[in-house]
């Protein structure tokens, strides 16, 4: 998990908590030095709590939040494949997400700029000055997943592919969402390239080999990267169904595997255990359990590596909403 800390991202000659001088830029050059300074005598210490605190949770509220789902099928043209699996995906997603109180908004095969009027309609857009959505505020939690073919950086919607980093931005800004957890997850491929994985001592005693239908990725010989740099906004986890580059497994027995596993471990453990503990079950049960099987060599005994990169300052819990 990569995730950014205290101090990361100051301009040129930031200052710490007690007002010493910490580092400046060489003008002209982007190197970084520290310059000697006599009045730092005092080192800055940072405030370690005695335990990591809880996201608030709105229990008096009907909704915790939305749940937003963009989902994939079909597309213009005929280069990229249907998607018919998809359609497990958003059934557990939404079986999952409506027990634990969010209000899930579900929109299929949308083209790019419908996709983008759907996320400024809710977190709003101060250069065409759209307010957010009313709900927002009464909100504790946003959540959205995209579920498309994807590769490096780069996401499909019905009728073009755009930079993924177009889905969270809007959201960085988005008063009614200050200091409330955002969620993403993105079951996509991010390339072409197949994971052999690592032999070696098995940590678990069984491995899973599945039987493979394909992946949410594009065998093409269009190389187009998407930039692609971690969040430095606090309060955001973006979880990938694949490792950069690489492709993301489904089958149409269960949908998206990392989607279906994601749900079984939420199911299990989310009256006890925090959203980031779950996911790292998740990957976990992902990189050790599952193997693709495919009469194609080249796609049999395949492995899938989903990561996890978070700004989330405080653990987070999606307790089942107790049902009247």
């Amino acid at each position: 998990m990569d995730s950014t800390g205290p101090g990361s991202g100051r301009e040129d000659g930031a200052r710490s908590t007690d007002g010493s001088q910490r580092s400046r830029t060489r003008a002209g050059t982007g190197a970084a030095f520290d310059e000697p300074d006599a009045r730092r005598s005092i080192l800055w210490e940072p405030n370690i709590p005695e335990k990591l605190d809880c996201y608030v949770e709105a229990l008096d509220k009907q909704s915790r939040g939305f749940a937003v789902i963009f989902h994939h099928e079909k597309f213009d043209g005929s280069r990229l494949p249907a998607r018919p699996e998809v359609r497990k995906d958003v059934e557990n997603l939404t079986r999952v997400f409506v027990a634990r109180g969010f209000t899930v908004k579900a929109f299929k095969d949308l083209r790019y700029e419908s996709i983008k009027k759907e996320l400024i309609d809710i977190a709003g857009s101060k250069e065409l000055k759209v307010a957010c959505s009313k709900e927002l505020k009464d909100h504790d939690c946003f959540i959205l997943c995209f579920l498309s073919h994807g590769k490096e950086g780069r996401l499909y919607a019905k009728d073009k592919s755009f930079d993924e980093k177009k889905l969270w931005n809007r959201f960085y800004d988005c008063e009614a969402l200050v200091g409330k957890p955002k969620l993403f997850f993105i079951q996509a491929c991010r390339g072409n390239y197949y994971d052999d994985g690592m032999r070696g001592n098995a940590i678990s005693t069984d491995s899973s080999r599945i039987d493979t239908l394909d992946h949410d990725g594009w065998e093409g010989d269009e190389d187009v990267k998407g930039e692609y740099h971690l969040p430095t906004h606090a309060n955001v986890l973006i979880a990938h169904a694949t490792y950069e580059g690489h492709v993301a497994w489904k089958s149409e027995n269960v949908g998206s595997y990392f989607v279906y596993t994601v749900c079984k471990v939420l199911e299990k453990h989310s009256e006890t255990m925090d959203v980031m503990t779950m996911l790292t079950i998740a990957a976990g049960v992902m990189a050790e359990d599952f193997m693709s099987v495919s009469d194609d060599l080249q796609k049999h005994e395949k492995k899938q590596m989903p990561t996890i990169r978070s700004t989330l300052t405080r653990k987070l819990y999606l307790k089942p909403k107790p049902q009247p």
